[in-house]
């Protein structure tokens, strides 16, 4: 069954405190992140395709994405049935944290990043069933370069549904929060539609 040292982690009640501890501060990285994007988009008066109210705020929170914990925060965000609008936020314990866009249907027609802002600046895009997943693997995902820019044009008319992400190891959360703009305004705010 299990050996003495799962024995000891699991009777040790310090080891579950100090996760929901981690799983408490995330949270509130993730609602304070939040309040900026909604500062950021009053005060450049940017008028996004779906609800950025605080109530349409969904932070979700597992244990098995692969095996390990994560936390997600939709925001601004809007799913509908063939129709999604997010921009995802994900931190992947023991991983990465992303940022992400993800658009499928009428938001994916009339909201697509534009691409020649995020070529060459470690910008990944996928498509297909693979979107709700954080890439493991170089082959599930496409470089946004230059070199792939024909590509991901091509792709982008071929898919229901895309997400544009950028991911940074851990060890960078304490930049969380300028990271995180930095792509909202890259990947969101920089489309022609809504800038």
């Amino acid at each position: 069954m299990l050996n003495d040292e799962l024995h000891d982690f699991l009777s040790n009640k310090a080891n579950f405190d100090r996760k929901n501890q981690l799983d408490e501060k995330i949270a509130e990285l993730l609602q304070s992140f939040r309040d900026n994007l909604i500062a950021l988009l009053d005060r450049k008066g940017i008028a996004l395709p779906v609800s950025t109210h605080k109530a349409a705020a969904k932070a979700t929170k597992g244990n098995l994405h692969y095996g390990y914990p994560f936390q997600v925060l939709d925001f601004p965000a809007q799913f509908e049935k063939q129709h999604i609008y997010t921009f995802r936020t994900v931190v992947w314990y023991g991983h990465h944290f992303s940022f992400n866009l993800i658009l499928s249907g009428t938001y994916l027609k009339n909201h697509c990043p534009n691409w020649q802002v995020l070529l060459d600046k470690e910008f990944l895009f996928s498509c297909g069933e693979n979107i709700w997943k954080e890439p493991l693997k170089d082959t599930e995902y496409i470089e946004i370069t230059h070199n792939n820019h024909a590509l991901l044009t091509e792709k982008t008319s071929m898919c229901k549904e895309i997400r544009v992400s950028k991911r940074f190891n851990l060890n960078q959360l304490p930049h969380f929060h300028r990271l995180g703009m930095e792509c909202f305004e890259a990947i969101v705010c920089s489309n022609t539609d809504l800038a």
